[in-house]
């Protein structure tokens, strides 16, 4: 049995997946085949390979039957808050016409797109005759979906307003499921009340004093507001209640891994996607990065986080570390993203 997906990877080999042609889908598919991992490929769409990566989901969709270790794709954006670690031009507007024409993505394999759901209100208007909430019902109903990330987060509590709104229009017309709604890489990226990574020796010497927080409170739905800030304890406390799955990442740089244990505690293995994101290049879409030797995180030139070098048999290493089973590990890395990318959302 194939032993992972990369659920949320960038890169594999010399393959920066932002910058594919349809020539590279058979060599990274071999790729895939020798290391028995299963790709979810996550690209960086700017407005100006919108039909290039039009083109080559057509391609993959033509192919599919023979590119079996590619089980769907990913876009991170184009709709993101401002302060992500995304290449240039990965973060734009588009119009009412160019979203539905992603849209029609949906069927040619393209499986969820990141979205920061605090950007808009659900009644705003993004272009021509189309609001918020219509481009949500859109994806929706192309057999689409959204994975909740990038925050905006202007204001802690209006964003997590905003949340519950799209998790709301989304609940009244779809049938319910865990995998309904999905999210990127937990607390990066979101307002947070809490340190949920210690990267440099001076945060590295208030580790322990702020994990004390964690041990001396506990993680109780109730109380999450208070300990983790508005935004992930919305996200937690939806994901207890199989209203959406999130993904967390288990490099050790992302999130501390004590965090990551306490995730699992709260949540269970089982509710839980392990997310790379890998790649295996010093760039990403196109923008060369800086890679830490010693948290094997990469930045980009203005020292903002934008990907791991961490493999998944480390991110392995890493869950066996703070107490998961085999059986929790697989889950994570294995049974809960397969689940996650094969789930269709079906009308009331």
């Amino acid at each position: 049995m194939t032993q992972a997906v990369l659920f949320h990877t960038h890169g594999l080999g010399r393959f920066d997946f932002s910058d594919l042609n349809e020539i590279d889908l058979v060599a990274i598919n071999e790729i895939a085949r020798r290391r028995d991992v299963l790709l979810c490929p996550t690209i960086f769409l700017t407005e100006c390979k919108l039909d290039h990566f039009e083109t080559l989901l057509c391609a993959y969709a033509q192919q599919a039957q023979s590119l079996e270790r590619i089980v769907g794709w990913a876009i991170e954006g184009p709709m993101l808050g401002s302060k992500g670690g995304t290449p240039v031009g990965a973060i734009w507007r588009p119009t009412a016409e160019q979203w539905r024409q992603m849209a029609r993505w949906f069927d040619l394999g393209l499986k969820y797109m990141v979205m920061a759901p605090d950007i808009f209100m659900l009644g705003d208007d993004i272009g021509r005759d189309m609001r918020f909430a219509d481009l949500i019902t859109l994806i929706y109903a192309s057999g689409g979906r959204i994975a909740l990330g990038h925050f905006e987060g202007q204001s802690a509590v209006e964003s997590a307003r905003r949340l519950e709104a799209v998790l709301g229009h989304i609940e009244e017309q779809f049938k319910p499921s865990p995998y309904l709604v999905l999210t990127d890489h937990l607390f990066n990226d979101m307002p947070r009340a809490f340190k949920h990574a210690f990267r440099t020796s001076a945060e590295m010497a208030e580790r322990r004093a702020e994990l004390a927080r964690h041990e001396d409170h506990g993680w109780r739905a109730a109380t999450l507001d208070d300990l983790l800030g508005h935004v992930p304890a919305a996200l937690l406390r939806a994901a207890r209640a199989k209203r959406l799955t999130p993904s967390l990442n288990f490099d050790g740089g992302h999130v501390d891994l004590e965090i990551c244990r306490q995730v699992v505690a709260f949540l269970g293995a089982k509710r839980l996607i392990a997310i790379t994101d890998h790649t295996e290049l010093l760039s990403l879409g196109g923008e060369v990065l800086r890679l830490d030797a010693h948290t094997r995180l990469l930045y980009r030139s203005d020292s903002v986080l934008a990907a791991s070098f961490v493999t998944h048999e480390e991110q392995r290493v890493h869950m066996r570390s703070i107490g998961m089973s085999e059986e929790a590990i697989f889950a994570v890395q294995h049974d809960v993203p397969l689940e996650a990318l094969r789930y269709r959302p079906c009308r009331k």
